[in-house]
């Protein structure tokens, strides 16, 4: 949330899965009643909601906060009363206050606009002859019942709040070079990779009232072998067989508000990575097995709305593998070997969920 001096407005900013009945809980000085809050937001703030319906707030908004004076300009009855019309609301009976009468009623209520509307009475007669002993009572009976109804109504468009989870497919852009560390004459030099395909799975959570997030995820790339060189010579060798890089994640995003429908974000994360070469060539030169090394990247991308809780995130990341161990066969003998720090970098589209 974001306050600011003098006459300036304050704001809050409103991530995914987000009711306005939640919004109003969290910001509502204590004087002002939920009602007279969730009605306040709602008229400062038409274009936040679909359709202009009050319980389709949209995803990734930013919602100007009236002042306390506005949101007590309606009392909690009228702001109920507005609420009501504001949804398909059954045609029910009008009544007036009828203080003679020993059947419980709804009371009449002017709007600020001048315009005299009454509440749907909610109130059943029963066999009881239970007596109104003034105006007063019988308009605190009445608002209470039908803010409980409010309650009821308000609670259905509840949205959990926090977790989200993302499957995305990747395809590695145009290769990789994995150079082997320490490298002597007539051995292995560099390993050259090119294509392939991968799969990510993720969960995250989300941070209140701020637009950050973390999450976890599990990525697998598979690159296809091209050649391979030797220290000392410029001769390369064709590959067969693939490099495949296992990598699990910690991801902090920032999202950038840009519309209602489509935001981008950018994000920084670290975790490990374990790449397993299985390749060789018809020359005698093999490199297999492989480690478990530190990894760091960073990822940017863009998420469209697609409702009902979905995005379709399209993204780019590139992640650095630190050096790891691996063993080359040449000539059937088997020799250690180290690799160099190795960039690899992919595109991804995915969908993800909100929870």
């Amino acid at each position: 949330m974001v306050a600011a001096d003098g006459n300036e407005p304050r704001v809050v900013y409103v991530k995914e899965s987000k009711s306005l009945w939640s919004v109003a809980l969290s910001v509502k000085p204590t004087e002002v009643r939920m009602w007279q809050a969730v009605m306040a937001l709602y008229e400062r703030n038409p274009d936040a909601f679909y359709n202009n319906d009050v319980n389709k707030l949209k995803d990734n908004v930013v919602l100007v906060v009236p002042s306390t004076e506005v949101m007590l300009s309606l009392t909690e009855a009228e702001a109920l009363v507005r609420f009501q019309l504001l949804g398909d609301q059954p045609d029910l009976d009008k009544v007036t206050l009828d203080t003679s009468s020993k059947s419980s009623v709804a009371p009449k209520v002017e709007l600020t606009v001048d315009e005299s509307v009454t509440v749907a009475s909610i109130l059943t007669q029963d066999n009881s002859q239970e007596s109104i002993e003034d105006k007063g009572q019988n308009i605190n009976t009445v608002n209470d019942q039908n803010a409980a109804l409010g309650l009821a109504i308000a609670s259905t468009h509840l949205k959990a709040d926090g977790s989200y989870f993302e499957v995305s497919y990747i395809k590695p852009l145009a290769g990789s070079s994995y150079i082997r560390a320490g490298a002597t004459t007539g051995s292995i030099g560099t390993v050259e990779t090119t294509g392939g395909t991968g799969f990510q799975i993720l969960y995250g959570g989300n941070i209140d009232d701020v637009p950050f997030s973390f999450e976890i995820d599990f990525t697998s790339i598979t690159e296809n072998g091209s050649h391979l060189t030797t220290v000392g010579s410029a001769t390369t060798h064709a590959l067969s067989g693939t490099v495949n890089n296992k990598m699990l994640f910690f991801t902090g995003k920032r999202t950038f508000i840009k519309n209602s429908s489509v935001n981008s974000y950018a994000g920084l994360g670290v975790g490990f990575s374990n790449t397993n070469y299985n390749l060789d060539t018809n020359t005698g030169f093999t490199a297999n097995s492989g480690d478990t090394v530190f990894a760091y990247g960073y990822t940017l991308g863009t998420a469209i709305s697609l409702g009902n809780s979905l995005n379709a995130n399209i993204g780019y990341t590139q992640r650095q593998i630190k050096g790891g161990d691996f063993t080359s066969i040449q000539s059937g003998t088997p020799t250690p070997g180290s690799s160099t720090t190795t960039s690899i970098d992919w595109f991804s589209i995915g969908i993800h969920k909100n929870f």
